[in-house]
């Protein structure tokens, strides 16, 4: 998406936010929020909107069901480095703050033309997502 005036930033974030919210009551965790998986079309007015894409790596939870680590079976982590939670990075569930993580990431990138944090390799960013708060 890349760098956008802050008024325009957070009008797409407040829709990415809407269909974050309704994803969440239905009980989907998306997973891998990032700015690659959301599309801008145009509305019939010709105004922009934002939609949510790829759930390819969405998670359903409920009452009786634990939400998921972040790492397959095979071991393999899910997600986008840059835009993954801290206790997603430290190897915790994904749950519905996971996401809402992401957005806040996407935001940031949105204003500032960059990640909040990034490094040479996705595990440099791992780990300064975990360690942010240190």
């Amino acid at each position: 998406m890349g760098r956008l005036p802050v008024a325009d930033a957070v009008d797409f974030v407040s829709q990415i936010c809407e269909a974050v919210t309704h994803a969440h009551v239905k009980e989907v965790i998306h997973r891998d929020l990032k700015p690659d998986n959301v599309m801008l079309t145009a509305d019939a007015s010709g105004a922009l909107v934002a939609k949510l894409i790829d759930f390819g790596l969405g998670k359903i939870i409920a009452d009786n069901v634990q939400a998921s680590t972040a790492w397959t079976k095979t071991g393999l982590r899910l997600g986008s480095a840059h835009y993954m939670s801290p206790e997603l990075c430290g190897g915790g569930p994904a749950v519905p703050a996971s996401d809402i993580y992401a957005v806040g990431c996407i935001l940031f990138e949105l204003i500032e033309g960059r990640p909040p944090f990034d490094a040479d390799y996705a595990l440099g960013v791992v780990y300064l997502q975990a360690n942010a708060s240190e």
